[in-house]
């Protein structure tokens, strides 16, 4: 007998029309702050989880901000019912992380001797150690604008022309140069699964100046070495480079696959990597208010999703071919960063895909939002059986009635939800007649 397998598949309204107002966002900001979030961290970002470990994946975070006479930590440990608040003395932070379970690493601008300084604190907010580059000890540099916590090492990316890398096991430090006049603002790390092997890679967002960032640098595996990847400007005049998201990387032509999100002027500009050309293409295009903070993708690159200023998302499920507005209850106050969280788990049932995506927004006033986690933003269908032979489907109702059949498949993936209504249907696909799959969706 064939198996079956269950996929439960978490819908809210928007999957069913096209540019629906839905309410997700949980506004867990602290009260009455009138300080720019920069960064926040959760302690855990394991992409598998358990079901009971998902519960309280969001309840300690940690964030940094600051306002024009004062620096702050901020920490919660109940999901931001309450926040505890600390004053850092002299420093504007720009990007804190989470080392481990016991500690955080901050860094930022020291406003007293116009440097960059970095600080450890417990999850209590004593300082526990802190260097600062102030051309004696350590390498002068300006400002540190964002860091970068591997297993046996931290970055930290700012003024300079280099990456500054501490050695967490010998407590020592390393200045790597990059590259000649640039300002550095953003480092990411991808791991990557080739046909060489899977790799880790990291990544540095930089340009001639803080408000203009345009290029792109990648690493070599142990983060040491640092490469010139792309500069937009030079194939998108004006381009000015917000955040970025791989999901691959080409060997061959040493160069990734992925999504660059930014403006135009006025223009939401999303582009789609062609590493066999290496270069970039636009892949959506529109005059907007709103500005693009973030992006994130998942599902092997199928599904995309770019947060906008506003709690707007622009997604697609087909690898950035198509792109829809999916428009949420406006945060009150402008988001300026996030971060995405995408879990999954099959302890539910045997063969059962569970997946969340949630989003945790920052940005001016204090304002930290979290996407609500009922929510997904794609549709995930597990098969066990390859389907490319399929030619027919039948659709059928929790009380056993036959209410849809064809033999267009590929309609059918592209867009059978859209009609149905929430409950409980078996779905069996069939070659010539016998079935090739089946599956249960669940739509509530």
């Amino acid at each position: 007998m064939e198996k079956v397998r269950i996929v439960i598949i978490v819908l809210s309204s928007f999957l069913f029309q096209n540019l629906a107002l839905y309410s997700n966002w949980n506004d867990i900001s602290p009260q009455g702050r009138k300080e720019r979030i920069y960064s926040l961290d959760i302690p855990s970002k394991q992409k598998f989880v358990s079901l009971a470990r998902y519960s309280t994946l969001f309840d300690t975070i940690f964030a940094v901000g600051w306002s024009s006479t004062t620096g702050t930590l901020f920490s919660t440990f109940d999901g931001g019912k309450k926040w505890n608040i600390y004053q850092l003395s002299s420093l504007f932070p720009f990007s804190v992380k989470f080392l481990n379970n016991s500690q955080v690493v901050v860094c930022g601008y020291n406003y007293i001797f116009d440097d960059a300084e970095v600080r450890f604190f417990d999850l209590f907010g004593n300082q526990i150690n802190s260097f600062e580059f102030n051309g004696e000890s350590l390498p002068y540099s300006k400002n540190f604008f964002d860091c970068l916590v591997d297993s046996l090492n931290i970055l930290f990316c700012g003024y300079g022309n280099s990456i500054y890398r501490y050695s967490l096991s010998e407590q020592s430090w390393q200045q790597h140069f990059v590259d000649s006049n640039q300002v550095f603002l953003k480092l990411k790390k991808f791991d990557f699964k080739t046909q060489q092997g899977d790799v880790s890679l990291g990544f540095l967002l930089g340009g001639k100046s803080y408000q203009n960032p345009t290029r792109l640098y990648y690493s070599n595996p142990e983060l040491s070495e640092w490469n010139f990847l792309t500069d937009c400007n030079e194939r998108f005049p004006a381009f000015e480079l917000s955040d970025f998201y791989f999901t691959n990387w080409d060997f061959e032509n040493n160069f990734p696959d992925g999504f660059l999100v930014g403006t135009i002027d006025d223009t939401i500009a999303i582009l789609r990597s062609k590493p066999n050309e290496r270069t970039f293409e636009f892949a959506f295009k529109q005059q907007n208010i709103e500005q693009p903070v973030g992006v994130f993708a998942f599902n092997q690159g199928e599904n995309v999703v770019v947060l906008l200023s506003n709690g707007a998302f622009i997604v697609s499920g087909n690898g950035g071919v198509d792109w829809e507005y999916k428009f949420t209850d406006n945060i009150p106050k402008q988001v300026t960063g996030g971060l995405f969280f995408n879990f999954e788990s099959e302890e539910l049932l045997p063969d059962v895909i569970w997946r969340k995506l949630d989003v945790l927004a920052f940005g001016i006033d204090g304002t930290i939002q979290r996407f609500n986690g009922d929510y997904s933003l794609s549709v995930e269908a597990g098969n066990n059986i390859s389907d490319q032979n399929c030619d027919e489907v039948e659709v059928w109702d929790f009380l056993g009635r036959l209410i849809y059949k064809t033999i267009d498949t590929y309609w059918f993936d592209k867009n059978f939800v859209k009609g149905l209504s929430r409950g409980v249907y078996f779905v069996v696909k069939k070659a010539k007649g016998n079935p090739c799959k089946s599956m249960i969706y669940i739509f509530f």
